[in-house]
């Protein structure tokens, strides 16, 4: 049990130093950054444009793709948790490298937003990372199979 112990006491120390380090890069954008940024776009009009679509869709393929080496990554690591279980750990994992599996929903409900709207709101991003997950692991398990018995 202490190798376990020491595993789980590295893990929360590099998660919290890199936390920290984050939410130090995070503070000094919103005293800096954003200022800049809004001083330099005043009186500038930005408006929608669906002439980004296309643009969008060709560029998101960075996620699918970063989704399929982690997914990779977790099959070769828990390769009898079946294909559903490690999809969803994969969209878990993107929702938690993002900040929207716990954070950015707790960060909506104390800045007031409603609990239907936290929902609404955050719902959907969790259904699109557990979608994706999901699909590139269906994906990869059907056109990369792994040598061996496979489980569902």
């Amino acid at each position: 049990m202490p190798g376990k112990t020491r595993k789980i006491g590295a893990l929360l120390v590099a998660g919290a130093l890199s936390a920290l380090f984050g939410f130090a890069v995070h503070l000094f954008s919103s005293e800096i950054v954003t200022p800049y940024v809004a001083s330099v776009m005043a009186g500038r009009q930005v408006t929608p444009s669906w002439d980004v679509r296309i643009p969008a869709a060709l560029s998101s393929i960075e996620q699918g793709i970063a989704l399929g080496l982690v997914y990779l990554a977790v099959r070769a690591c828990l390769p009898g948790i079946g294909t559903v279980r490690r999809g969803l750990l994969v969209g878990l994992l993107a929702l938690a490298l993002s900040g929207s599996l716990v954070r950015q929903p707790l960060m909506n409900l104390l800045i007031g937003n409603p609990p239907a709207v936290v929902a609404a709101q955050d719902g959907v991003t969790w259904f699109i990372w557990l979608a994706m997950g999901l699909i590139v692991a269906a994906c990869l398990d059907l056109l990369m199979p792994r040598a061996g018995p496979r489980t569902p």
